[in-house]
């Protein structure tokens, strides 16, 4: 009886050998099968520079201040990057051009991993190169004084830009003499986003509305305010302190 016993452990004994065998294969978990990080498409839209094209296998390279993006790009708003243009990048310029002029608005898309961390973005995105290009043409007070096609002599459109945050030094207009009014950005609509953090001494003219706290007679330093400069559109960010201080404001709100 007791030699018949043996055998039946000896194969029970062996199964688990057998199960632990096929372990390790499994250990991949699931989902991995060596697949790549997905790919998304950032697009990135702001003021163009540093156009060089691409010849043959030897790339080209372009500059974009990022000024909007898609939601993966959201972290590049303010940043310059210079991107990567290969022989296969497309290429659309606007009517007319031959080439990028510096200061021309535009978009760059790139195609890259998802979820790239934001302070590996930048530097993910330049070391790809780009999907495409698109030449807008130039933009701001310029854009209407372009005698070539398509230009038609029409102005730039203009737009309100709303700065809110902190007065001071303000004198008012006196007949034909302009006043002036400093007023340090703390806030702006999406026009005026570049602003945050400067000073602006803005002109205010007798035409500008200076709306005073109730029973003020001028606006003490220190007050919150609101100021609106109405102005060309997509003005590029290293020219829109100095254009809205040479413009007259529309508006100015004493919030006390």
């Amino acid at each position: 009886m007791k030699k018949a016993i043996i055998p039946a452990v000896a194969a029970v004994l062996v199964v688990p050998s057998v199960a632990l065998a096929k372990g390790p294969p499994s250990g991949k978990g699931p989902g991995s099968h060596g697949k790549a990080a997905p790919k998304v498409m950032y697009v990135l839209k702001g003021t163009l520079s540093g156009y060089s094209p691409a010849s043959g296998s030897a790339n080209g390279t372009l500059t974009i201040t990022v000024m909007r993006s898609n939601r993966h790009g959201w972290a590049l708003k303010g940043q310059d990057l210079s991107v990567q243009v290969s022989s296969a990048t497309k290429i659309v310029l606007r009517h007319g051009a031959s080439g990028i002029t510096d200061g021309d608005r535009g978009i760059v898309k790139v195609r890259a991993p998802k979820n790239v961390s934001a302070a590996d973005l930048a530097s993910t995105l330049q070391a790809t190169n780009a999907f495409q290009v698109v030449d807008q043409g130039v933009a701001g007070p310029t854009s209407g004084q372009d005698s070539g096609s398509g230009s038609h002599g029409k102005a730039a459109p203009k737009v309100m830009y709303v700065l809110k945050g902190t007065l001071s030094a303000y004198s008012a207009a006196s007949g034909s003499a302009n006043g002036t009014l400093t007023i340090t950005v703390m806030r702006s609509n999406r026009h005026g986003w570049g602003l945050k953090g400067q000073s602006l001494t803005v002109q205010l003219s007798s035409a500008t509305k200076v709306v005073l706290r109730n029973g003020a007679s001028s606006i003490s330093d220190g007050d919150r305010g609101i100021v609106k400069v109405r102005a060309p559109k997509n003005v590029a960010a290293a020219d829109l302190a100095s254009t809205l201080q040479a413009t007259n404001a529309f508006q100015v709100v004493d919030q006390g």
